[in-house]
């Protein structure tokens, strides 16, 4: 059994026994890495520090190159960034015909989760813009899900719940490459209203927290 405690809940993993000992390494790896960012304060709510980024340029934590990938599907698309004074505006367009996906406006809060969107695959651009005129623009190449790197070798196929599986999978995705950052943010928002480190990714993943990569891990 690999247990991951924290103040408010313990992160425990059963191992039944058919689960490979890379699996639990992976679990435990993840679980340090969320009880750390949250005994440092990077798993607490964004809006915290709102105060200190009002008027700053704005930025993507979530893009830190300014490019990502994101799986193609029908979804909504959540984002989340920092700076800026609002009211806000997003954009996001696609390269061809019928460029516009959404356009909204008077957005209050530096977070925004689009309704389910039928993204296909190809290139996009995302533009953020702010009442004084300030904007950032963050590239989007939409791909197949299985041109992402698979999750460790069973990691998915274990009998643990799904919300730790899907959160521990996101935090190692988060790991491999920044411009997979945003993709790791979906998937643990679909979960952290049920499991609480969930919830933890997507608040260290705002802030521009990124766990290195496992040295005992491989897709």
């Amino acid at each position: 059994m690999v247990v991951v405690q924290s103040t408010n809940s313990p992160y425990t993993v059963q191992d039944t026994g058919k689960a490979p000992g890379t699996v639990a390494n992976l679990v435990g790896w993840a679980g340090a890495w969320l009880r750390t960012q949250k005994e440092n304060g990077a798993a607490l709510p964004t809006a915290i520090l709102v105060a200190r980024n009002e008027g700053k340029p704005i930025k993507f934590p979530l893009a830190p190159e300014g490019s990502t990938r994101l799986s193609a599907g029908n979804q909504p698309l959540s984002l989340a960034w920092n700076g800026g004074t609002p009211p806000f505006r997003v954009r996001l367009e696609r390269q061809g015909k019928e460029p516009v996906v959404f356009d909204q406006t008077n957005l209050d809060q530096r977070r925004f989760s689009s309704p389910p969107l039928e993204l296909s695959a190809g290139a996009y651009q995302l533009v953020v813009s702010d009442a004084v005129q300030q904007q950032a623009t963050v590239a989007i190449d939409v791909v197949p899900m299985a041109t992402l790197p698979p999750a460790p070798a069973g990691l998915l196929s274990t009998s643990t719940p799904d919300s730790l599986k899907e959160t521990v999978y996101a935090v190692w995705l988060a790991s491999q490459d920044q411009a997979l950052i945003l993709e790791a943010y979906q998937r643990a928002l679909r979960w952290q209203s049920q499991h609480e480190p969930a919830k933890w990714l997507v608040y260290s993943l705002e802030k521009g927290k990124r766990p290195e990569p496992p040295t005992f891990s491989k897709p």
